[in-house]
This record gives structure tokens, C-alpha cells and sequence, in this order.
């Protein structure tokens, strides 16, 4: 997860990560992970939808990274808040019925403090995204992400790329919990 631009950056399998990077050299560098990686783009998941952020490698100026509480697990719930609206992002694996191979679940609950109909969460953007149901679909022949819960999804195509994303409307008050699954070899 990115805390810096409030998205998730990369997933992978296999050894977990080298932290040399940040360990030595006055903590300046990055953290490797250890196995094969599927990178996501730069920019938050979830942002305006007529007005995002125009990506660079700082933070959005509508998004604050919030901190993180640990479950019983000891894994991270990663909190920000986009505007008025609260997000807690966590993230857990799952065995898939399939193929016995263990999987990743992702959990997304964003709660409004006021009315938006104007807002959207980025799933995917690759230049090859490929649907294979309405809610089930593959990136770059890599990864298939698959929605979960009640949401529709749309894929947006234009002269250079394809963004699989998922239109937002809030009332105040109200709660969507986006649930995603990421299957991969």
C-alpha cells in the first residue's frame, strides 16, 4: 500500500520483502518485495470523478493518510480520508474453492460525512483489460480481479489505455464496503 498517494502500489507472492532500503542510509530508499510483482499505477483508487488528481509522485492535496490498526492478526487496516469521506482499506488472503491456491481478499469500507455523486474507485488500468463476466476480469493476462460485493463496474477505454473503475454516490451518512478478490500465479 501506498501511504503516500493512498492506492495499492503492488502485490506479489513468495518471500515477503527486503528492507534494506529504508533500513540503512537514513532510512532513504524502498522496500523490495521477493517474489514476482504485479505493480498497480500511480494516483489514488478513490477519487473525484470529473475532477481527479493529476498524477505526479506527491501526495493529493484532498487525501490524508490516516495510520493503520493492527487485528488480531497483526495486519494492517490503512485509514484515509478523501474530502469528508473516511476509508479503511485491509487487505487478507483466502483459499480459493478452485484451485486450493491461496489468494488475496480485499475489503474497502468508505463512509460519507456528507452527499457525492461524483466519485469513483479504480480497480485496474492497463493497456490490456479483458472481461470475463461482469464482475470478474483479467489485467495484462496476469491478474484477474473479481468483485465481490454489490457494485457495478465499468471499463473505460480510450486511445491509449483501459481503466476498470467503479462509480460512487454517497449520502450523508452512508456506507459502501467494496469487496475485491486478486487471483494470479
Amino acid at each position: 500500500f501506498d501511504a503516500e498517494q493512498m492506492r495499492l502500489a503492488s502485490i506479489w507472492k513468495g518471500k515477503f520483502a527486503d528492507p534494506s532500503g529504508v533500513w540503512y542510509g537514513q532510512g532513504h530508499g524502498n522496500v523490495r518485495s521477493m517474489g514476482p510483482t504485479i505493480q498497480f499505477p500511480k494516483g489514488p483508487d478513490f477519487d473525484d470523478q470529473q475532477k481527479p488528481w493529476m498524477v505526479d509522485d506527491g501526495r493529493p492535496p484532498r487525501h490524508h493518510f490516516k495510520g493503520y490498526v493492527l487485528d488480531a492478526a497483526r495486519r494492517p487496516t490503512l485509514r484515509y480520508q478523501f474530502d469528508a469521506i473516511d476509508v479503511d482499506d485491509f487487505c487478507t488472503e483466502f483459499t480459493d474453492e478452485a484451485t486450493s491456491k491461496v489468494q488475496l481478499l480485499r475489503r474497502i469500507k468508505m463512509t460519507a460525512n456528507e452527499t457525492r455523486s461524483d466519485l469513483r474507485f479504480r480497480l485496474a488500468q492497463d493497456k490490456d483489460i479483458q472481461s470475463n463476466s461482469e464482475k470478474e476480469f483479467v489485467i495484462a493476462k496476469r491478474l484477474t480481479i473479481r468483485v465481490v460485493s454489490d457494485h457495478l463496474v465499468k471499463l473505460v477505454n480510450d486511445s491509449e489505455t483501459s481503466t476498470l473503475l467503479i462509480p460512487l454516490e454517497f449520502k450523508d451518512g452512508q456506507v459502501h464496503e467494496l469487496k475485491l478478490e486478486y487471483r494470479w500465479e
